[in-house]
């Protein structure tokens, strides 16, 4: 299994359709340094593997033919698929390499165990900065959002479940009670991929379902513990409440393209202020709490970058075609060139935009910037952003990842998803724990150098951790 997946992969890289990013080296990584590492029999069977460990046996087989083409060629690497198994895949790799599998996977984890405990070396040397544990009941928990009084965080979790299977549940952050809004439990992949957010008087949530195959807006009364449907068809997800109450921005998705959407919610009528034709995919809008910007991320084929948007722009106009001698409006989504994706009035500006991913901004209660993660160090941590001086500073710094910050109405905590081997947990931290940054210093997104010669002590070194 692991290389009938694996070889998918490989070939799809070598012709530029797949990458070892900074993600697939995060689950290597973590479970080569808190041994969660399959072996080699572990690698041959989804059989009895949760979700997490299942995708593993990808990425471990990923990982693997990388490594045998670094180190054999990838000449060997193919012929592994000459060479028919007698009894099972070993002898392949016996003819392929003229040594037993055994010995090539145990030089792999040698190999890996010696890069990434660079790495771990490294993180002693400059110290790492987590924060406190405050939830880890499951194997997934992610996207924390603070109530608008800070007293409570909102957040998915499988809570002891397979990582498919979620719930959306309130955390009393002096109690630690949990309160279940939702679950999704019929539908596996019913919440990885979808934000929620707060009324913002703090009564209720908003957030998704998937109803015949498409995202509709539901809202739930913390107080009736009531949940509505909102919208028929609406297609869309990480819905965003305005300050005022009145407007959801979110993430549309029709005709395989993706736009930012506004919703009104007392007429459900929906104003789209961005049209692409070139794959653009747009991930968790936020109203400034001014309610006069929207923050959002942005993916144009390489990596993600943050932006923002004016929600009073005017509406892209719909594409209009003859038919029939006869003028009619087509979909509203409809393909324009890309130069005119946004409204001359949109004041759309890429604000943290570099080869690294950034990804999962959110505003400072006064507005003055915001909180984002990036993997400019080759580890996904978290990163301030004033709008005024574009000063950044780091604030986690971390072994594994930190991803989706929430900040404390106060503007002193932050919660986000920390991720270790196979888990993700809530963990908070104070601001004051950032530290200033060099945003020359972000690293290339190109990770192959684990499979080479290179020193991985040499890219996460104490000047790359500013």
């Amino acid at each position: 299994i692991w290389y009938v997946e694996g070889i998918a992969q490989f070939e799809s890289k070598k012709f530029g359709g797949d990458s070892w990013d900074t993600h697939r080296d995060m689950l290597l990584r973590m479970a080569t340094l808190e041994n969660d590492l399959h072996t080699y029999t572990g690698m041959n069977s989804f059989s009895g593997k949760d979700g997490f460990h299942s995708e593993m046996v990808y990425n471990q087989g990923y990982a693997l033919l990388n490594y045998m083409e670094e180190t054999y060629g990838d000449e060997r690497v193919r012929a592994l698929l000459d060479h028919r198994p007698i009894v099972n895949f070993k002898s392949s790799i016996k003819k392929a390499f003229g040594i037993s599998a055994d010995r090539v996977y145990d030089d792999w984890v040698a190999h890996l165990e010696e890069k990434y405990g660079a790495v771990a070396d490294s993180m002693d040397r400059v110290g790492e900065r987590e924060g406190e544990l405050i939830f880890d009941k499951g194997s997934y928990e992610f996207y924390p959002t603070y109530s608008p009084d800070g007293s409570k965080v909102a957040f998915i979790t499988n809570n002891g479940e397979d990582y498919r299977l979620n719930k959306l549940v309130i955390m009393d952050l002096s109690t630690r009670r949990l309160d279940t809004v939702a679950e999704w439990n019929d539908q596996p992949f019913g919440l990885l991929s979808t934000r929620f957010s707060w009324a913002p008087d703090g009564k209720g949530l908003f957030f998704v379902r998937s109803v015949g195959g498409r995202w509709d807006l539901f809202s739930y009364d913390l107080e009736r513990k009531k949940e509505k449907r909102v919208t028929i068809g609406l297609r869309g997800k990480d819905p965003s409440i305005s300050p005022g109450g009145t407007e959801v921005a979110f993430v549309g998705n029709r005709g395989g393209t993706n736009s930012l959407g506004i919703l009104r919610i007392d007429s459900t009528r929906v104003r789209h202020l961005t049209q692409n034709n070139n794959g653009t995919q747009y991930f968790g809008p936020k109203w400034s709490p001014d309610g006069k910007r929207i923050l959002f991320t942005v993916f144009r084929g390489e990596d993600r970058d943050i932006a923002i948007i004016d929600p009073d722009a005017t509406p892209r106009p719909k594409h209009r075609k003859r038919n029939k001698d006869k003028e009619v409006e087509d979909d509203s989504l409809a393909v324009f060139p890309d130069s005119v994706a946004y409204a001359s009035d949109a004041g759309f500006e890429a604000l943290v935009s570099s080869s690294a991913d950034e990804r999962d901004p959110v505003w400072l209660p006064d507005g003055s910037g915001f909180v984002f993660s990036s993997d400019r160090t080759g580890i996904f941590n978290l990163y301030s952003y004033d709008l005024v001086t574009g000063r950044q500073e780091q604030i986690t710094n971390v072994i594994g990842g930190a991803f989706v910050p929430t900040v404390s109405p106060d503007g002193e905590e932050i919660i986000y998803a920390g991720f270790h081997a196979a888990n993700y947990s809530l963990y908070r931290i104070q601001r004051s724990a950032a530290v200033p940054v060099e945003v020359a210093e972000a690293l290339p997104r190109d990770y192959r150098g684990i499979y080479t010669g290179e020193k991985l002590s040499d890219l996460y070194s104490i000047g790359r951790y500013g």
